[in-house]
């Protein structure tokens, strides 16, 4: 009679060679697609690829350890995911080979599960040995067919409970499963939740309905704040599933090691993000602004503007595709004390120079003076933001 076995144990001992292989090639295609996920992120500044790098290492973990048929297919539906934004926000064809793994993992691992179980279903209760049943041809309805007719009661009400058992066993392992992993699945929602306020086309949504500096400075204190929120709630829906981990899951080291790095995780990457884009600053500086402009109490300065300038995107974390809010001039006069100074002008203003009266850096004050035309600029002294740009005649 075959000894029963875990999971893992049949992997290493009975499994296809070809399936061994296929998992390690998922690991070491995710765990390298992860890796040069992270240099790109930290090069870049861009801290969608981090979650991505993330969610691609937990999940080839969960595979490669676990045999995860919910990591294989989650690895898919993410791959997915990403191949559908890339092809709305981008209209590029990339993130394919991410859905390509999943597809991979999630043949491989289904695969393994039923030769395991195969196996297990080969395993006969010992109650089998009493009768003269094949261990590899043994039908079990005939078997019970040929106990209610042959052999003593005891032996029925056995075998009655073996198989009773095994079902419930088999409910009681699937409610422990789900409780154990919630942590990860709790983690894996809390990182799509921190994603969304990241993303091109909620940011180039709200920019686009900004029709002044005031709204542009409210809807970016919006953002600031959905983004903290979002980090705050991906932190307790991961406790929450560590919570439903703790008391209902399995009690054992990996269980508890899962739950702590699931926990660490979306807190690590929400702290690094806000932390190192100083969101809590950039909050406070947008609502200054917002205050001095109602109370008119604005920077005014009379300037001429170099006609060289540059487009820039709002201050906060960055994600690829994120459109352009603000052109950059710079502006000198006597009010600068002849010294260049940056001003921000919000593109909603729609503010275009005078081209038949450009400022020319090359010409003395007096030429420019004379040929130059002058603006009147009214800006805020937190992001140096112009509210209003006037020439004046």
């Amino acid at each position: 009679m075959n000894k029963v076995i875990s999971l893992k144990q049949f992997y290493l001992t009975y499994a296809n060679t070809r399936y061994r292989s296929h998992v390690v090639v998922v690991f070491l295609l995710s765990l390298i697609s992860a890796i040069i996920t992270t240099i790109i992120s930290i090069y870049n500044l861009n801290y969608v690829y981090l979650i991505d790098a993330a969610v691609l290492l937990f999940l080839s973990l969960g595979i490669y350890i676990y045999l995860s048929r919910l990591c294989s297919l989650a690895l898919f539906i993410y791959g997915c995911i990403n191949l559908i934004i890339n092809l709305i926000d981008k209209g590029e064809f990339s993130g394919w080979l991410i859905a390509f793994i999943g597809l991979l993992a999630i043949r491989t691992t289904f695969k393994l599960h039923f030769d395991y179980k195969k196996y297990l279903n080969s395993t006969i209760p010992q109650a089998l040995k009493h009768n003269n049943f094949s261990e590899q041809n043994v039908d079990i309805s005939d078997y019970k067919k040929y106990l209610e007719s042959t052999i003593q009661s005891e032996v029925k009400q056995n075998t009655d409970d073996f198989f009773e058992n095994t079902k419930q066993k088999t409910n009681v392992e699937a409610k422990l499963l789900i409780a154990t992993i919630a942590p990860f699945i709790c983690m894996f929602i809390g990182i799509a939740i921190i994603y969304l306020p990241l993303m091109p086309s909620l940011y180039n949504m709200l920019i686009a309905m900004a029709n002044n500096t005031k709204d542009l400075l409210n809807i970016m204190s919006i953002w600031y704040i959905l983004i903290i929120f979002s980090v705050v709630l991906a932190t307790l829906l991961t406790l929450y599933g560590t919570r439903i981990s703790i008391q209902h899951g399995m009690k054992t080291v990996n269980a508890m090691k899962l739950a702590i790095v699931c926990l660490i995780f979306p807190i690590g990457l929400g702290s690094a993000m806000i932390v190192s884009e100083d969101v809590f600053q950039l909050l406070s500086k947008a609502r200054a602004d917002v205050k001095q402009i109602n109370t008119n109490k604005l920077n005014e300065i009379k300037v001429f503007i170099n006609p060289k300038t540059t487009t820039q995107r709002f201050e906060g974390p960055f994600s690829s595709g994120q459109m352009d809010s603000i052109a950059v001039y710079g502006v000198i006069s006597e009010d600068t004390n002849y010294k260049w100074l940056q001003i921000k002008v919000p593109l909603c203003l729609n503010f275009k120079l005078d081209q038949n009266k450009i400022f020319k850096a090359g010409k003395s004050v007096a030429w420019n003076r004379k040929n130059a035309k002058q603006y009147l600029v009214r800006y805020t002294d937190q992001f140096k933001l112009v509210v209003s740009i006037e020439p004046i005649n």
